[in-house]
C-alpha cells in the first residue's frame, strides 16, 4: 500500500509541471484611437485539456491598430492561451484591399509563440520569437495572403501563447495593403501637397 501511495505522489509530481497556471482575471480593450473597434464584447473559453480561447470580432479602418489587455494568473506557471482575431476590413482610405498581415505582440514578461493560425488559403510566412527590448518583450507573427481581404471582407490572424505569470500586453495589428491600393495612397497624398501649394 505504500508502494503504490508513493508512486501515485510520484506521479502527480511528474505531472504537476506540465499543468499550466489558472487565468483566473483578463482583459482586453481597444487603444481607443479608433484604429480597430470591437464588434461584441470578448468571448473568453477554457477547453478540457486546459488551454485558454480569447475570441475578439473587430472592425479595422487604419493600420496601425493597437489591442491592450492583461492576463492574470494563480501561479507563476505557464499558461496556453489562443487569441483569435476574426477582423472586418472596413479602411477609411479606399481601395484598401489586404495582401498580408502582420502582429506585433509586445507582453511584460518573456512569452512564446507556440501557433498561427489564419484563413485557409492563406499562410503563417513566420513566427519570430520574442526578445528583450527595453523593458518588455516583442514577437511577431506574419500572415501571408492567398485570396485578398477586400473592403467588406473579414480576415482571420490567430495566435498561440505561453507566458509566465501575470501580463500586460500589447497587439498591433498592421494588414499590408495591395500594390495599387499603396500607389493610388501615394498618388493622393501627392494631390493633396499639390494642392496646398
Amino acid at each position: 500500500m505504500k508502494l503504490h501511495n508513493l508512486l501515485v505522489v510520484l506521479a502527480a509530481c511528474a505531472i504537476a509541471p506540465l499543468a499550466g497556471a489558472d487565468i483566473i482575471g483578463w482583459n482586453c480593450a481597444p487603444d481607443g484611437d479608433g484604429a480597430i473597434v470591437l464588434n461584441s464584447p470578448p468571448t473568453w473559453e477554457e477547453d478540457l485539456s486546459g488551454v485558454y480561447t480569447l475570441g475578439m470580432n473587430e472592425t479595422q479602418y487604419w493600420w496601425p491598430a493597437h489591442m491592450l489587455g492583461s492576463f492574470t494568473t494563480d501561479t507563476e506557471t505557464d499558461p496556453v492561451v489562443w487569441i483569435r482575431n476574426e477582423v472586418l476590413n472596413d479602411g477609411t482610405i479606399p481601395p484598401l484591399v489586404w495582401t498580408d498581415y502582420h502582429l506585433n505582440i509586445t507582453m511584460s514578461h518573456d512569452f512564446a509563440i507556440t501557433g498561427a493560425a489564419t484563413l485557409p488559403d492563406w499562410i503563417v510566412q513566420n513566427i519570430t520569437q520574442p526578445t528583450l527590448q527595453g523593458t518588455e518583450w516583442v514577437g511577431s507573427v506574419d500572415y501571408l495572403g492567398g485570396t485578398p481581404v477586400n473592403l467588406g471582407d473579414w480576415g482571420q490572424f490567430d495566435v498561440q501563447l505561453t507566458f509566465v505569470g501575470s501580463v500586460t500586453f500589447t497587439i498591433e495589428m498592421i494588414p499590408t495593403p495591395e500594390p495599387t491600393s499603396l500607389l493610388l495612397l501615394a498618388l493622393g497624398g501627392l494631390l493633396l501637397r499639390g494642392g496646398k501649394r
